[in-house]
């Protein structure tokens, strides 16, 4: 959960850094700033 003015770039990559570290696949981002906004992330395992 955020509360910024507008969800960037860096918000996103920490999600999916998070993500990555938990060994969960979907992710929500939420921001509750100005405009309320919000973003489901989805990452794929990688291969051997």
């Amino acid at each position: 959960m955020k509360a910024v003015d507008r969800l960037v770039a860096i918000h996103v990559a920490q999600v999916i850094d998070y993500l990555k570290a938990s060994g969960l696949q979907v992710g929500l981002l939420l921001n509750f700033g100005q405009r309320a906004d919000h973003r489901r992330l989805i990452v794929t395992p990688r291969g051997p």
